[in-house]
């Protein structure tokens, strides 16, 4: 066959597409066929065209895994010249593919190319890829108001360009973040909306996936006869949707099951979401499939199944962490070793220019200056996390200082042994005037000497802090004893603080990383909390709930500022700021918790005055969590 041949068939097979999508999967394996042929031929512009059609098809199917195969397959041709008006279709097919999987870099570099070329196209359909490619990458990136925008601007688009391909699925993206935002009558809307829509273009599996968000919302409200007319309805749209609807079945599936709860049936309930989890094992990510093991949990629990119910909660929060894990280290490991590089050449070029002192400590400090530029540019210009950016910037905020100190010293350094040389050489140089002048040179050495200190120390506080921790062995502690003694370490004496403690129990945990949390919240309290000379009271409580610890540190001290409470945990936030405190105590407190401990650490003002810190993870049966025996939870200790 031949590009002809391929552009008439797609001639005659688009517009029955558009008019019945539904039809979709009984055109794939011609289509697959087709373009199997074309990639090992040379590129053209029919083939780009049938790539993109093809990969509308595996859309329509919900096969997203092929989707991303043939997009990465046709991209390389398109970016080459090749079939230009369908360019913005298979990047931001492309981009949502990598987004889906979870590759955020690679998702913004995609972006990045789609958003320059619809800043340039006079087209319609271009701005509405290029608006629904940032509509998904805003949600990922949990910019929600602004992803709302994109949303309604990718939707007018399309409409205004009478696109026939796939879009109504935007509905039920708009769905999901009116759920992130906590509007549940939104979210409702949304969905509803979403299933008016696709069933209006005889989407039918669309329309499904968005009847059974609504369904689902109305049985966790407790509307069970909403959720279960819809339900009705959903079952409809699944027998109209045919072939190729077994992806978005296990969707039906889950409402039946929030029905049952809803009902009282919770085994009925739980053996129906097992159905839903076997299938999402083959088809959905692993957010989804946790967010599926977590909701079945509580009725394994109410069905009397403990165990099965821990078993779900384990599953659950173990994709979580792996999913976090994997995002961490794709978006970090080509800039880690790149600074680890830069590191290692710092130091060998010191090493080799050891015997002058003067120009290895210059060349240390420009180095260290040019690392953090480059880094702050690089992360600025590759859409990195807010809170990188912050520390980066609080990190060149306090390396002003010690650089500044110690590049005025050097400066002064220089001056006063070009003075000296000249002194020699003009044969004026008396002894006094030479004790003079090196008890000069030895001060600004020793000023130089401080600020490259201090800076080196802020640059390895910085590594730290990015660097992942091996795995730390587990350790039998009993909590009571475990937090005096950190307390003991922290708390100087005479300081009019006393602490309490009601935490009966004995585990296993990683002593190091709990101590390093434990740590960072009494500091924040004897700093933050109380003035200097002021009594103060902190009590710290434990206690397991749904299968995990929770280890609370509250004070009766002044709280956190309303405005400083939603960003407590980014780095460089500090009311002393500028004083001696770098703002890090929080921010490494919170990665402690997460990567280490593999939890959560949440801050919050309490009614009675004062702030509360809760730190949760979850317990394995190998934690050997138990009550004491004999409880000494209301023991006092007193700085």
């Amino acid at each position: 066959m031949n590009p002809v041949d391929d552009l008439a068939w797609l001639e005659a097979h688009r517009p029955a597409y558009w008019a019945e999508p539904s039809r979709a999967t009984q055109w794939l394996p011609e289509a697959l066929a087709r373009w199997e042929r074309a990639r090992h031929g040379p590129p053209s512009h029919e083939a780009v065209a049938l790539a993109l059609f093809t990969a509308q098809l595996l859309a329509e199917a919900w096969r997203s895994e092929d989707v991303h195969t043939l997009t990465e397959q046709a991209l390389p041709w398109v970016r080459e010249g090749w079939g230009e008006a369908h360019r913005s279709g298979l990047l931001q097919f492309a981009c949502r593919m990598h987004l889906r999987f979870a590759r955020i870099p690679e998702a913004l570099a995609v972006l990045q190319e789609l958003q320059a070329l619809a800043a340039q196209s006079q087209r319609e359909l271009d701005r509405a890829h290029a608006a629904r490619a940032l509509a998904h990458t805003l949600f990922a990136q949990y910019e929600l108001p602004r992803a709302l925008d994109a949303i309604d601007d990718a939707l007018q688009g399309y409409e205004r360009a009478g696109e026939g391909s796939c879009w109504v699925d935007l509905h039920v993206l708009r769905a999901f973040v009116l759920d992130a935002m906590g509007d549940a009558a939104g979210r409702l809307a949304a969905n509803l909306r979403g299933a008016e829509a696709a069933a209006a273009q005889r989407r039918w599996t669309f329309a499904c996936n968005a009847m059974t968000g609504a369904a689902e919302a109305w049985a966790t409200r407790g509307e069970l006869v909403e959720a279960e007319a819809a339900l009705v309805e959903c079952r409809r749209y699944l027998a109209l949707a045919g072939e190729g609807a077994e992806r978005i079945a296990k969707e039906v599936w889950a409402v039946e099951a929030f029905c049952a709860a809803e009902r009282g049936e919770p085994a009925q309930a739980l053996a129906l979401m097992k159905q839903v989890i076997a299938l999402g094992e083959a088809w959905s990510t692993r957010r989804q499939l946790a967010k599926r093991l977590a909701q079945a949990a509580p009725w394994a629990a109410q069905a009397g199944q403990a165990e099965e119910a821990l078993a779900l909660l384990a599953r659950s929060h173990a994709l979580e962490l792996a999913e976090h894990q994997d995002a961490s280290n794709r978006e970090s490991l080509l800039k880690l070793e790149r600074i680890e590089r830069q590191h290692a050449q710092a130091e060998q070029a010191r090493s080799e220019e050891h015997a002058r002192a003067l120009q290895v400590q210059m060349r240390v400090l420009e180095h260290a200056l040019e690392v953090q530029r480059e880094l702050q540019a690089e992360l600025v210009q590759t859409s990195k996390l807010a809170t990188l950016g912050s520390l980066l910037a609080g990190l060149a905020h306090e390396m002003n200082t010690p650089v500044g100190n110690a590049l005025a010293a050097l400066s002064a350094l220089q001056e006063r042994v070009g003075a000296l040389t000249q002194a020699v050489d003009q044969g004026g140089l008396t002894r006094t005037r030479l004790l003079q002048d090196l008890d000069e040179v030895q001060r600004a050495a020793a000023l130089a000497r401080d600020g490259l200190d201090r800076g080196i120390g802020l640059l390895q506080q910085y590594k730290d802090i990015g660097t992942a921790p091996d795995r730390e062995p587990l350790q039998a502690v009993a909590l009571p004893d475990f937090v005096r003694s950190v307390w003991g370490r922290v708390i100087p004496p005479g300081r009019m603080l006393s602490l309490r403690v009601y935490a009966p129990w004995s585990l296993h945990v990683p002593t190091n990383a709990l101590a390093d949390v434990l740590v960072q919240l009494f500091q924040n309290c004897d700093r933050h909390a109380f003035a200097p000379e002021a009594t103060g009271e902190v009590r710290v409580r434990a206690w397991v709930e749904d299968g995990r610890m929770h280890l609370q540190v509250s004070d009766n001290g002044r709280g956190i500022a309303p405005e400083l409470l939603p960003k407590v945990f980014d780095p460089y936030v500090s009311t002393q700021f500028g004083q001696g405190r770098s703002g890090l105590g929080l921010f490494v407190a919170q990665v402690s918790a997460t990567q280490r401990l593999g939890g959560r650490l949440t801050a919050a003002n309490r009614r009675q005055g004062g702030a509360s810190f809760t730190l949760s993870w979850a317990l394995r049966p190998s934690d050997g969590a138990a009550p004491l025996a004999s409880p000494r939870s209301g023991d006092r200790a007193r700085a």
